[in-house]
């Protein structure tokens, strides 16, 4: 698959700091760790991938500083550009016949990496309700 101009690898001694699943996006680069852009430069990547991608282009949507703090400082708008862009990601898995782990999800959006977003129980109904509608 062709990437992107933006997409890029995270610095190798940044690596650890993004373990599966969590990709950072600044200045308008998505920096995707070793082994998912590996695999999304690979003929025929595995749908999870494609679909971080396509989670981290729907957040690129509406980048800028004022996005970027109020996603910083308000946990219900950081949680609704997550649910924003997990629709997007959602929509793409059902279509390749895909599952994917909302439980997991949900811990991470209730927990410190998305700075307590949502509590469990609500990112988990939240999700639950995106995957049915995707």
């Amino acid at each position: 698959m062709k990437l992107p101009s933006h997409v890029k690898p995270i610095p190798g001694f940044l690596n650890w700091l993004y373990p599966k699943g969590f990709t950072p996006f600044l200045l308008n680069k998505i920096y995707l760790n070793n082994r998912i852009l590996r695999d999304l430069e690979t003929e025929n990547p595995k749908p999870h991938s494609v679909s971080i991608l396509i989670h981290e282009q729907e957040h690129l949507k509406r980048r800028g500083l004022t996005h970027s703090l109020k996603y910083a400082l308000l946990p219900k708008h950081r949680l609704k550009e997550e649910l924003r862009a997990y629709k997007k990601q959602f929509v793409y898995l059902k279509s390749k016949g895909e599952e994917y782990d909302i439980e997991n999800v949900a811990r991470k959006l209730s927990g410190p990496f998305y700075l307590f977003a949502a509590d469990y129980k609500r990112a988990k109904k939240l999700l639950e309700d995106l995957w049915q509608q995707a």
